[in-house]
């Protein structure tokens, strides 16, 4: 999808939430209480929009400012708006090799999209769960030892940042067991 079809997709969904929208020469979008959503589509991104959107679902309320980042709903939303959108990117075929993509087109900001992405994709998984995933994975992938990205396993594993030195220890022990020429045994 093109940036301005994510804008138009995105509009619609907030009309179909009983909204009207507002062109009005504005520097960022924004919804009131007076069920309007008002935005300046020259000026507009789709983090933006997606953004105004999750606090339509939620029916929240004005912050204390136009830019208040300190409430737990201003957060929220965008969070849910890097989701939202990082589903629709996947929904037509955009995968973590895009991200550059992604960001480009939507607007997101890259630090916190990259956070909230791999977040959503890891698993809560047990010491031994972990241990599982990592030697399924490295019995069968094709990649030579040399090439193994630690970082690149956990991601395709779906394993949290928190069991990074566990994974080193995985892949250092599987590759022990399995290429070293002169083991006893």
């Amino acid at each position: 999808m093109t940036e301005f079809e994510i804008i138009e997709y995105i509009i619609k969904e907030i009309e179909t939430l009983g909204y009207s929208t507002i062109v009005l020469p504005l520097d960022r979008p924004y919804t009131n209480v007076k069920r309007k959503f008002v935005t300046y589509p020259e000026q507009t991104r789709p983090f933006g929009i997606a953004h105004e959107l999750i606090h339509v679902k939620y029916k929240d309320k004005c912050g204390q400012s136009l830019c208040d980042t300190t409430c737990s709903y201003e957060k929220r939303a965008n969070k849910e708006a890097i989701l939202y959108l990082w589903e629709l990117f996947e929904s037509t075929g955009g995968t973590l090799n895009n991200f550059s993509i992604f960001i480009s087109v939507t607007g997101c900001p890259e630090k916190l999209a990259k956070i909230v992405i791999l977040k959503s994709k890891t698993t809560n998984w047990s010491r031994e769960e972990v241990q599982s995933q990592v030697y399924k994975y490295l019995t069968k992938t094709d990649l030579e030892p040399e090439n193994w990205n630690l970082y690149e396993i956990m991601a395709i594993c779906n394993i949290d940042h928190k069991w990074e030195h566990l994974v080193k220890k995985i892949i250092k022990e599987y590759y022990f067991i399995n290429y070293q020429p002169d083991k006893v045994g």
